[in-house]
């Protein structure tokens, strides 16, 4: 675990970092407790076999020495951590100078008539202390969750070790010094151990984790009910997959989607569905790749001009639609207002998938409409084609596939989309046409909805343009468009994007990954560039073959400015999981009663990035 622990920071990944501490902790001192508590126990009858003739306080010294080993067992990871972080001067002089007092604190007691045990005495309270020392210099150093640890892992362990203990304790006591009674309360302990750990050391999704021998059969363990998995990535792969189609996606209560089973009696125990499910999965479905990444715009202005950056996604799918291939893209539906997949076979029906859509896609009609002995260019978000991935390579038919994903933010909950409409639609009336990045007004609008020729930056494309029966409505997030506030600050997306997100940066199961580049490259271009990303050298070969100009740069250069790790979810977001399920608030009452605390979340993160802060200042200063 150690190398793991190591690898996630050195990557970033502070939140998986911290879990494999937690679990490397207290695994440790559960699995040391088991094999320890019958020895505490037990210690004189031990001895006794091993020495005959037992020293004074022998007994007492070995039982004081089990328990400073169970204590420091818990330190193993944090130390691991500390050295990860390359800051160790500070947690050495500290660390080691509480570690050197055990001597002379020792020596005062002894001077002063206590009995000789009393220095290991010392030595167990010495080691409580440095426990607790490590994990404060932790949380000033790399941020670590000091509460969260002392919750989940020591107040969690102790607890174990107490329950752990009264059972062989009374029967120890109860029973004369035999064989018998020996074999009896070892037995006694390792059951009582064992029974602590697993109900009250581990916790249900841990539980659930080690109830089958290896992860295969954990996976088929759900395939009886696959709407148990919560807050999942709501991919909609699973309804895709069930032979006896009785699994659909639909709404929870948040605004995201989850599997739903439609008939459990039909169920036929296939276990598919999980197989498939890119959130019952820890690791990518695409590793040992190679990453190749580049700079690109289509060679047509017009295409750029439509499209949110660069026009990269536009111009794959024309290329492959022209070779054969079919495109399984997104487009907004106006009827129900909601982003869904859709199948593309001509480079006119292609059109509707131009532009971002900020919102969750339904998958499953257009995951459903694919024929895996055709040929497909399919995107989506990343889980999305993580879970897709898994699912043609389940039926060996990855060869008739591209797979495309993007640098994605997070879903928002459609609850605040469906808020955002119904305020959109008190002034313009039914929707009609939606785009979310105008850089020219009537560019998006393919029919030449002909409303005003003001051309807008690229770098101030979130730019909402809707029509409707009624009229117009267009708003962008530089005139404090409430959506984009609510949507880029992080406090309305889906609890998976919070919590089990792998799928930042540089990880993706697609073959190719686009984006905005809004590197310092690039700032001063205003009609678009597309970040492109191959994860193989499929995926590398189709980019260089499609109408593109491609300027190769390093990855850094060509993800600067994206997300490297999950967002932060804070108290913010708990109040909005509230605020969003009541039908007596609209999306501006939402917003109003959020302002107070975004804007002092934004002055605190200007604080902490002072010489970021002045940069900006100057820049606006300048302009």
């Amino acid at each position: 675990m150690n190398p793991q622990i190591v690898k996630s920071y050195a990557a970033g990944e502070k939140e998986a970092m911290f879990q494999l501490v937690y679990k490397g902790s207290k695994f440790s001192y559960l699995m040391l407790l088991l094999f320890s508590l019958p020895i505490l126990i037990e210690t004189p009858f031990i001895l006794n076999l091993w020495l005959e003739e037992v020293p004074q306080y022998t007994t007492i010294f070995l039982r004081l020495v089990l328990i400073t080993a169970l204590i420091d067992s818990l330190s193993g990871t944090l130390i691991t951590s500390m050295h990860a972080s390359g800051r160790v001067r500070n947690y050495q002089l500290i660390v080691g100078t509480i570690s050197l007092l055990t001597l002379p604190v020792a020596y005062i007691f002894l001077k002063n008539g206590y009995p000789p045990y009393s220095a290991m005495i010392v030595g167990v309270v010495i080691a409580f202390i440095c426990h607790f020392a490590r994990l404060v210099l932790l949380g000033k150093i790399i941020g670590f969750p000091i509460s969260s640890f002392l919750l989940q892992v020591t107040f969690r362990v102790f607890v174990v070790s107490l329950f752990a203990l009264l059972m062989p304790v009374w029967l120890y006591s109860c029973l004369d010094v035999t064989w018998l009674s020996f074999i009896i309360v070892c037995i006694v302990c390792v059951i009582s151990t064992m029974l602590s750990c697993y109900y009250i050391g581990l916790k249900k999704n841990e539980r659930d984790f080690y109830k089958t021998k290896n992860r295969s059969n954990y996976i088929k363990s759900y395939s009886m009910n696959i709407e148990s998995i919560k807050d999942c990535y709501g991919c909609g792969v699973c309804a895709t997959v069930c032979p006896r189609d009785i699994i659909g996606i639909s709404l929870n209560v948040l605004g995201f989607y989850e599997p739903v089973i439609l008939d459990s009696s039909q169920c036929i125990d296939c276990g598919l569905c999980c197989e498939v499910c890119s959130y019952l999965h820890d690791e990518l479905s695409l590793q040992k790749v190679e990453i190749q990444s580049c700079a690109a715009w289509s060679k047509e202005k017009a295409v750029r001009q439509k499209c949110s950056s660069g026009g990269v996604s536009f111009e794959v799918g024309r290329i492959l639609i022209n070779k054969g291939y079919k495109v399984c893209g997104v487009r907004y539906n106006t009827e129900i207002n909601r982003a869904e997949h859709y199948i593309a076979s001509t480079v006119e029906e292609l059109i509707p998938s131009i532009g971002s859509k900020y919102i969750q896609s339904y998958t499953v009609d257009g995951f459903k409409a694919i024929d895996r002995k055709q040929k497909y260019l399919v995107t989506g978000t990343p889980c999305q084609i993580d879970s897709f991935r898994r699912y043609i390579r389940k039926f060996k038919k990855e060869e008739n596939f591209i797979l495309m994903d993007f640098f994605c933010h997070g879903v928002p909950s459609m609850l605040m989309w469906k808020k955002y409409i119904k305020e959109v639609k008190k002034t313009i009336g039914k929707i009609t046409y939606l785009s979310w990045r105008n850089k020219v007004i009537n560019c998006h609008d393919m029919k030449t909805m002909i409303i005003d020729n003001e051309k807008i930056d690229w770098h101030d494309s979130y730019n909402l343009l809707v029509k409707g029966e009624k009229g117009y409505y267009n708003s962008r997030l530089s005139q404090g468009d409430v959506f984009y506030r609510l949507f880029l600050s992080d406090t309305c997306l889906g609890k998976a994007c919070y919590e089990k997100c792998k799928f930042k940066y540089d990880r993706s199961s697609a073959d190719i990954r686009i984006g905005d580049l809004w590197g310092r490259m690039y700032k001063h271009n205003e009609d678009g560039v597309s970040a492109a990303v191959a994860f193989t050298q499929r995926g590398w070969e189709l980019l260089h073959e499609c109408n593109l100009e491609i300027v190769e740069h390093s990855f850094d250069v060509v993800a600067e400015g994206q997300m490297k790790e999950m967002p932060i979810c804070d108290e913010l977001y708990k109040r909005m999981k509230i605020l969003l399920q009541r039908d007596d608030l609209d999306i501006n009452q939402i917003y109003r009663q959020l302002l107070i605390a975004l804007k002092y979340r934004k002055v605190m993160n200007r604080l902490k990035h002072p010489v970021r802060t002045m940069k900006n200042i100057l820049k606006k200063i300048g302009k």
